[in-house]
């Protein structure tokens, strides 16, 4: 969780600049809750599978 927060800390600004720089401020801005919303289905996808995944690992 800190890796990821760190990282997501230090290449996000630099990747925002490069989106407004290319498409524009509104545009680069629009798409940090798309990438949450994205982020929220990878993880609900993931939970379908944890229970199995444990099972498999205790195995």
């Amino acid at each position: 969780m800190l890796f990821s927060h760190l990282a997501g800390d230090a290449l996000a600004p630099p990747l925002i600049g490069t989106i407004s720089d290319r498409v524009g401020i509104r545009t680069a801005m629009l798409v940090l809750p798309a990438a949450g919303v994205l982020g929220g289905l990878v993880t609900l996808g993931a939970l379908r599978t944890v229970g199995r995944d444990m099972a498999r690992v205790r195995a």
